[in-house]
């Protein structure tokens, strides 16, 4: 997940002991989608991530 110069700097927990539902929420996301902001726009790119064979 790719979104400007602070990605995974926001909602972060520092203490893995401690995890919020946004940590969850991001997890899930980075690992199904690929999902870019596009600054130009001002818009998300969002797809499924592909699949490894």
């Amino acid at each position: 997940m790719i979104v400007g110069d602070h990605r995974g700097q926001l909602y972060k927990v520092k203490d893995a002991k401690k995890k919020t539902i946004y940590d969850y929420t991001i997890e899930y996301l980075e690992g199904k989608y690929d999902i870019m902001y596009n600054e130009i726009s001002h818009d998300f790119q969002i797809s499924l991530k592909k699949r490894k064979k």
